[in-house]
């Protein structure tokens, strides 16, 4: 994000303190260039933006709703560059507690998370914030067309690697329904002069872990009803990748890739046996808000999973044996409510969750508590 953004932001969060805020919904925007998916895309990676922000700022991941419209809801015409600078957008509309009043904000949004401008025509590294470590080599880019690409390239790059940070984005480490173990995601877009730029050669991403992992594959991340499914990638790119020891007991796995967006670092669980888990909340809660998502934290696993489309409080294919922490919270009546259960998991085995209302402060007091920012 840059300056100006970030002091809207904190502009608006100081009028009111975050305990009087019952949720903050983030609505992405883009103007008309580019393909549907395209923009689609491009709406959650500034929204992504927005709400890293404000979760660094103190707001919890789950007080935040997100919308991504794309080019679908202009505020001004396409046909001119002022009318489309006017489209790339971010909207922000805080809802307070026990009241029917809103404060809205609209931020003007090019960058993602973090920005790189790079040269098109010569070997070039980034790092982000994070660790990942990404190296491109000369006349790799090419426009829509297959021309080379001789003017700069802007790279937008979001990392997550934390439990906490798949909480945050609503993403889990899924595989058509199979367990995943991450070693780290990143989402990455490449653009010049405002125009979408793509590869003709392979690129390398290294990944930097805490953990060893074996069998660690590339996986890149196929977006349906704002749900990230993981789909493996098997290319002899990637044959034989093995953990690079570093010093400090980090390790790295060195992935190489001919696409951007969603990527990541990965391994299936090969569990011998797995179950569906099931949950019972209180009739006094209403599952079907979109702002109810549960999520199951693995305590020995870099895994999350999410709820199943079909009904949101199911978890299809959980290891046996596994030790989890069931994740609930949503907003009702102006209140904040929230509630957890760590448990091993058993055949069949349905668990209740109570749901508790709760302060931000002891909220985040449980999520600390919980050890999943690592």
């Amino acid at each position: 994000m840059k300056q100006q953004s970030k002091t809207i932001v904190e502009n608006l969060l100081a009028k009111f303190p975050s305990k009087e805020i019952a949720y903050i919904e983030i609505d992405g925007h883009t103007d008309s260039d580019g393909s549907d998916n395209y923009n689609i895309q491009l709406s959650q990676n500034r929204v992504a933006s927005v709400q890293q922000y404000l979760v660094s700022k103190g707001i919890l991941g789950s007080k935040i709703k997100k919308e991504y419209a794309g080019e679908a809801q202009p505020m001004a015409t396409n046909g001119n560059e002022d009318g489309k600078q006017s489209n790339r957008r971010v909207q922000i509309i805080l809802h307070y507690k026990g009241k029917n009043t809103t404060k809205v904000s609209t931020l003007k949004i090019k960058e993602g998370v973090q920005t790189f401008t790079i040269s098109p025509q010569k070997p070039m590294v980034i790092k982000g914030r994070k660790g990942t470590v990404i190296k491109f080599f000369e006349n790799s880019f090419v426009d829509k067309n297959k021309e080379l690409i001789t003017t700069p390239i802007t790279i937008e790059l979001i990392e997550i690697y934390s439990k906490l940070d798949m909480i945050n984005n609503n993403i889990a480490t899924v595989s058509n329904g199979k367990l995943l173990e991450t070693g780290g995601m990143i989402y990455l877009k490449a653009t010049s002069q405002n125009s979408e730029v793509f590869l003709n050669s392979y690129y390398e991403i290294k990944f930097l872990t805490t953990k060893k992992m074996e069998n660690m594959q590339l996986f890149r991340g196929d977006t349906l009803d704002n749900t990230i499914n993981w789909q493996e990638v098997r290319t002899d790119l990637n044959i034989g990748n093995v953990a690079i020891e570093l010093p400090n007991r980090m390790y790295q796995y060195l992935l190489k890739d001919t696409r951007f967006g969603w990527i990541n670092c990965d391994r299936f669980i090969d569990a011998p046996e797995v179950t569906n888990l099931y949950i019972e909340i209180s009739s006094l809660f209403n599952t079907n808000n979109s702002m109810f998502e549960p999520f199951l934290v693995f305590k020995n696993l870099n895994s999350v999973m999410k709820s199943s489309t079909r009904d949101k409080l199911q978890f299809n294919n959980v290891p046996v044996g596994e030790v989890v922490t069931i994740i609930a919270s949503t907003y009702q009546d102006g209140k904040q409510y929230f509630g957890s259960k760590t448990v091993a998991i058993k055949r069949n085995k349905d668990y209740k969750i109570t749901l508790e209302a709760i302060t931000d402060q002891e909220l985040q007091a449980k999520i600390k508590a919980l050890n999943i920012s690592r």
